[in-house]
């Protein structure tokens, strides 16, 4: 893969946006510094990745993260840029320099239409635009996407390990085989997306909105997804096993496959939905909202005789 430069051309029709070139470039400089501070100092990565893992737990909604995000970042680049200054670093050292073993060796995917393997770890690339990528086992630990834009990209095997992603927008986007563990989502948002093949673990889903997202295959097990409106989503061979659906809005889902050990299906409207009979056995559907058809599988399952 040969990368382009980091920082790409301003395209013409934004001459009359107040972010101008100079501003662009200051703020792609910026966002490389924070990523290679955290790099190169271990016990900051680790304090700023804990704080955004309590930050998605306690803030009441997006603009409530934002604003207390907001003067923590500036904290820390301050922090980073003291530590340019001792280090005498008067510029970064990006993909193409031709350095190696320095600080800021980090890949940026900013110009790039693929990536395979790529190290991501700690990126800053937050309000990014991609569209058409492809990124192929790379790494997106502790990275922060908030805001990030996708449409029409695919990652396949890729890491996101404590990857902020709060307030981002998918399109026909596919996370294929993709690792999430700790990962915020809050306010994100995944429009006919696949995520075919990918496992949650720890992380905060209920922010989630979802419309016409294939999660076939997924595992999510312990998940909690309680209230969500989740209708007609593909749960094909999905492992939801010990998964809280309560009081979900499941209409017209499909769940052939699914394992529902444990599930709580409590108070959840699963009319026209497509559920195997096994899981009317596994799950706990007490007080669910269920069609004619769903409860003559019901009563089969549980031995019943319909006349």
């Amino acid at each position: 893969m040969r990368p382009v430069s980091a920082q790409p051309a301003v395209r013409r029709e934004r001459k009359q946006s107040p972010h101008g070139p100079s501003r662009l470039k200051a703020r792609s400089l910026r966002a490389e510094l924070f990523t290679d501070y955290l790099r190169a100092d271990e016990p900051a990565r680790r304090a700023w990745g804990a704080f955004k893992q309590r930050l998605a737990v306690s803030a009441p909604d997006l603009s409530g993260y934002a604003q207390i995000k907001a003067p923590a970042t500036d904290v820390l680049m301050a922090a980073a840029e003291r530590w340019a200054a001792r280090h005498r670093l008067d510029r970064l050292v990006t993909p193409g320099d031709g350095a190696s073993g320095n600080v800021g060796a980090a890949c940026h995917p900013r110009g790039m239409t693929s990536a395979v393997g790529e190290d991501f770890q700690d990126a800053v690339l937050t309000d990014e635009q991609w569209e058409g990528r492809t990124f192929e086992r790379c790494d997106f630990t502790d990275a922060d996407l908030s805001g990030l834009s996708t449409r029409n990209c695919v990652f396949t095997d890729c890491v996101f390990t404590g990857t902020d992603l709060n307030g981002s927008k998918h399109v026909a986007t596919a996370f294929r085989s993709c690792k999430f563990e700790r990962t915020v989502f809050g306010k994100s948002t995944l429009d006919g997306c696949s995520l075919l093949g990918s496992s949650f673990v720890d992380c905060r889903l209920r922010a989630w909105t979802l419309r016409e997202t294939d999660l076939t295959l997924v595992g999510m097990g312990k998940a909690d997804l309680r209230g969500m409106d989740l209708r007609g989503i593909r749960f094909r061979e999905a492992n939801l096993t010990e998964c809280d659906l309560r009081r979900c809005d499941l209409r017209e889902a499909d769940f052939t496959g699914a394992r529902l050990l444990g599930a709580r299906l409590e108070e959840a409207d699963l009319r026209e939905s497509r559920i195997d009979a096994d899981a009317f056995v596994q799950a706990n559907l007490r007080g669910a909202r269920i069609d004619t058809m769903t409860a003559l599988a019901f009563a089969a399952a549980h031995g019943l005789r319909v006349d």
